[in-house]
């Protein structure tokens, strides 16, 4: 019959040999256990099974072009790891062993995938999710598109000025603006307003590219820019009253267009004024043209002046610039 305290441990099958037992008496040495058979020790492992992705996902690709990506996962057992797609688009696919997804006719759009690795540990069954957003962006060729018509006509010592612009097919981008043929004096902005502020006689070549910020997209737009002398004749010419101008839009955030009612008989300064006085920006409205245009896109938001000038008579008007 055993007596307390019970003791209750692993049983041990084999034969014990005689050193094993104790001697007993007074000075009497520990027993030291010799085991002559292979043993296994047993060392209990009391963490609980934990499985983890250890990839980071593709999270973009091409309309049309085969997408892959290939997920991986860990686990503190030696529990076999399985995957399945538990969200994703149509025509999305995974290996369930290896984790790895292919999409082969990816459609452009947004989608939002969700995958899960598994173990099954003692029975139970432990799981890790990975999601997150895929773009797939159009795979046409990116195009810039000229949207602006050159202003190829000028007038010598008179300020010459024409907004460039371009669009291009994938909205995300940017374009930049830089010159391929100019003259000297002349002056582009990366806003693309193209500007010389005193123009000499003659015909020029002039050629802009828009580019497509950090990408290898060009495109050229090219014209010849000629400048003809001042062909003012006399004083009633130049004393000759302005005719009415509209501005518009007003409020602008973008471009400002200034607009005559008759052809100029000479040219005329166009300022884009502040309260005080101060000139922000100016242009020319061409002999023979009613109408010039400003960029105003870079004009801090407040109201402001236009005044053209014609000889020694001006027309001004107010104008709100917004953000």
């Amino acid at each position: 019959m055993s007596a307390y305290p019970y003791v209750i441990g692993p049983t041990y099958y084999g034969v014990v040999v005689t050193d094993n037992f104790p001697v007993r008496g007074p000075g009497a040495a520990s027993t030291n256990v010799k085991i002559t058979e292979s043993v296994t020790t047993y060392t209990p492992n009391s963490s609980t099974p934990v499985v983890l992705f250890t990839s980071t996902a593709v999270m973009t690709g091409k309309q049309g072009v085969l997408y892959v990506y290939d997920a991986k996962a860990s686990s503190n057992t030696a529990d076999p790891i399985t995957f399945n797609l538990k969200g994703g688009p149509v025509g999305m696919v995974i290996d369930t062993a290896t984790g790895r997804i292919t999409w082969t006719s990816p459609v452009m759009g947004l989608h939002n995938v969700s995958i899960v690795a598994k173990i099954t540990s003692s029975g139970k069954v432990y799981t890790a999710t990975q999601t997150y957003a895929l773009t797939i962006a159009s795979n046409a060729p990116v195009t810039i598109t000229f949207t602006s018509a050159p202003i190829t006509v000028g007038t010598e010592n008179i300020p010459y000025t024409y907004t460039v612009r371009a669009t291009v097919s994938d909205t995300s981008k940017r374009l930049a603006y830089r010159f391929q043929d100019s003259v000297a004096g002349m002056t582009l902005s990366r806003q693309g307003v193209l500007a010389w502020q005193k123009p000499v006689v003659g015909t020029y070549p002039i050629s802009v590219r828009a580019i497509v910020i950090g990408d290898t997209v060009v495109s050229l737009q090219s014209f010849t820019l000629v400048i003809k002398p001042d062909s003012t004749t006399g004083v009633d010419d130049v004393d000759s009253p302005l005719s009415t101008a509209t501005v518009y839009p007003n409020p602008a955030n973008d471009i400002l267009i200034v607009q005559l009612t008759t052809p100029l008989v000479m040219s005329a300064r166009v300022e884009l004024l502040d309260l005080s006085g101060r000139s922000v920006q100016q242009t020319t409205i061409n002999q023979g043209s009613t109408m010039c245009f400003m960029d105003v896109q870079t004009v801090y938001a407040g109201v402001y002046i236009v005044r053209i000038t014609l000889g020694s008579n001006s027309l001004s008007y107010p104008v709100v610039i917004s953000e």
